[in-house]
């Protein structure tokens, strides 16, 4: 199962629409958790909302997630050793108010060694494509992912 996740600030249609057009093409099944918005997904299984520990369970159940770069759902992946791919918010899409999650993503991939996907259109090629071409999340250093952090936010 792929899971798809845009958390519960605003909707990523850029990504669910895409995600679930792909739905189509691919034997596997898509769930979509698509946030608050005028797009319902119209192929893939999706909801707007749900409780955190039903979002926890969809991750520990998926092959693959593909999520906004949220702390919380990052932090997840790796607690759980799931693939992982990052696409972050944008503000020139109106998903964000200023465009904090690129940087966030771009720490996350340092740290994780996880793709981040800015064109959506480079997701058909992911999701179709090998399974282990996306790599598990997981901390790629000796030191705590907290002390990473700490780290990597104090050399900016």
């Amino acid at each position: 199962m792929i899971f798809v996740t845009v958390g519960a600030t605003k909707p990523m249609p850029r990504l669910t629409k895409l995600v679930d057009e792909i739905s189509t093409e691919i034997n596997e099944k898509i769930v979509i958790q698509y946030g608050k918005g005028d797009y319902s997904p119209r192929n893939a299984e999706s909801f707007p909302l749900c409780p955190p520990k039903e979002h926890e369970e969809y991750i520990k159940n998926a092959n693959v997630v593909i999520s906004h770069a949220g702390t919380g759902t990052v932090l997840q992946c790796v607690n759980n050793q799931i693939r992982l791919v990052l696409v972050p918010r944008r503000k020139k899409y109106g998903e964000h108010r200023n465009d904090h999650q690129i940087e966030q993503a771009h720490t996350w991939a340092k740290l994780l060694d996880v793709p981040i996907v800015d064109d959506v259109s480079e997701l058909r090629e992911i999701i179709l494509g090998p399974r282990e071409r996306i790599p598990v999340a997981r901390r790629t250093h000796e030191k705590g992912i907290i002390n990473e952090l700490r780290d990597e936010i104090q050399s900016v």
